[in-house]
C-alpha cells in the first residue's frame, strides 16, 4: 500500500492540486530518497541520495531540510542560489565526520509570485552557470532530448541506513535518500563561504492568491532527478540531467544505447555535496491551466519509459490517484530503486 499525501496551494489565481509519494521498492531495505511537500506554502522538494552509506542518508536530510528552511515561495534567482549554496555548504559539513561519499540530488517546485517575472516566463528561462550540459532556453522533448538510458535497469547499488519514505503531512522532510554512483568534477565554485552565498532573499508571501501577474514558478536542479511537464498532451522533460551520460550523448561522445552511456549515467556532474559547491540550474515556468507538473527520482523515470510515464499521467484521474499508479508501476517493474513522485495540477 503506497502512502499518497496531497495539498492544495494557490499561485496568481491559479489553483494546484499536488500529490506526493516514496516507496522503497523491491530491491532494498531502506528509503534514501527525501521529500518534502509543503501542506500549504506552494514548496515541493525531492532529493535523492548517492550510494548507500551513512552519507547518504545524511546528505539527504541535510539537503531538504536546509533548503526548506532558506527557500521561501516568491524568492528570486539571488535568493534561491543563496539558498543552495547554503545546502552545498551544509552538506559538506555533515560529511566531515562520515566516511563515503556524502552527497544527493536536489530538485524542488518553488512558487514565484513576484509579477515582474512574468516577462520572462513565456518562453521558460533557464538561467545556468554550467554551459556545457545545460544550456538552452527552452525545454527538452522527453523524446529527443538526451537522457541516458530509461528503462528498467538498476539504479541504486547496496543497502543503507533505514528512513521512512513518504512525505509527512506537516511538511517536515521524512525518508532518507537514494541512488547513483559517485559524481565527476564539474560546476561552478570556489571562494570562501560568504562569497558563495552571498545576496538577500527576496520575495515575501506564500499562500493564498497573491494577485496580479502571471502564475509561475521555479524549479531548482542540482543532479539526475526530473521535472516533466504535460502541456496541450506533449510530454516534455524540463530538466536537464546532470550526468556525464547527458554530456556524452549531447556532445556525440557516444550512442545513447551504447554500454558507455549505461554506465555514465550514475556519474554526476553536478549535485549537492559535490567539493566544488556548483550551482544549480533555475527554470521558470508559466502555470496554465491544464499543466501537470511530475518531479521524480530517478528511481521513475529508469524504471518507465516516457511512453508509458505519458499515458500514466494522461486521463481525468486525480494526482493522488496517478502518483498511486506511477509508484506502483516502478514497483511492478522490478522496484529495482527507491522511487519518488510529486503531481501538480494546475487549473
Amino acid at each position: 500500500m503506497v502512502t499518497i499525501r496531497t495539498a492544495d496551494w494557490w499561485i496568481a489565481g491559479r489553483r494546484l492540486t499536488v500529490a506526493a509519494g516514496s516507496v522503497v521498492g523491491n530491491r532494498y531495505r531502506d528509503n534514501f530518497d527525501v521529500l518534502h511537500l509543503g501542506k500549504e506554502s506552494p514548496l515541493a522538494v525531492v532529493a535523492d541520495g548517492m550510494g548507500d552509506s551513512a552519507g547518504s542518508t545524511a546528505a539527504g536530510r541535510t539537503a531538504v531540510e536546509v533548503f526548506v528552511r532558506e527557500a521561501v515561495p516568491g524568492s528570486g534567482t539571488t535568493a534561491l542560489r543563496k539558498a543552495v549554496a547554503e545546502v552545498q555548504w551544509a552538506v559538506h559539513q555533515a560529511g566531515i565526520a562520515l566516511s563515503g561519499l556524502t552527497g544527493c540530488t536536489l530538485t524542488a517546485f518553488i512558487a514565484d509570485t513576484n509579477p515582474a517575472g512574468a516577462a520572462g516566463r513565456a518562453g521558460n528561462v533557464r538561467q545556468t552557470p554550467d554551459t556545457g550540459g545545460t544550456a538552452g532556453s527552452s525545454p527538452v522533448s522527453s523524446n529527443g532530448g538526451p537522457s541516458g538510458d530509461s528503462g528498467d535497469g538498476g539504479a541504486r547499488r547496496g543497502d543503507g541506513a533505514s528512513g521512512d519514505n513518504g512525505a509527512s503531512e506537516d511538511g517536515e522532510a521524512s525518508g532518507d535518500s537514494g541512488a547513483r554512483g559517485d559524481g565527476g568534477a564539474r560546476g561552478d565554485s570556489g571562494g570562501d563561504r560568504e562569497d558563495q552565498i552571498g545576496g538577500e532573499k527576496q520575495g515575501g508571501g506564500s499562500e493564498g492568491d497573491p494577485g496580479g501577474g502571471e502564475a509561475g514558478a521555479w524549479i531548482v536542479q542540482l543532479g539526475d532527478s526530473r521535472v516533466y511537464r504535460v502541456r496541450d498532451g506533449c510530454l516534455e522533460l524540463l530538466t536537464a540531467d546532470h550526468t556525464e551520460a547527458w554530456l556524452g550523448i549531447l556532445h556525440g561522445w557516444y550512442a545513447p544505447g551504447s554500454r558507455e552511456a549505461y554506465f555514465a549515467r550514475h556519474r554526476l556532474t553536478r549535485y549537492a555535496g559535490h567539493p566544488a559547491m556548483p550551482e544549480p540550474d533555475l527554470l521558470n515556468v508559466s502555470l496554465r491551466a491544464g499543466d501537470l507538473l511530475l518531479l521524480c527520482t530517478d528511481g521513475v523515470s529508469d524504471q518507465i519509459d516516457d511512453r508509458v510515464l505519458g499515458q500514466l499521467l494522461a486521463g481525468t484521474a486525480t494526482p493522488a490517484v496517478k502518483t498511486e499508479r506511477l509508484l506502483a508501476r516502478t514497483l511492478d517493474n522490478g522496484g529495482d530503486d527507491n522511487a519518488t513522485a510529486v503531481i501538480i495540477e494546475v487549473s
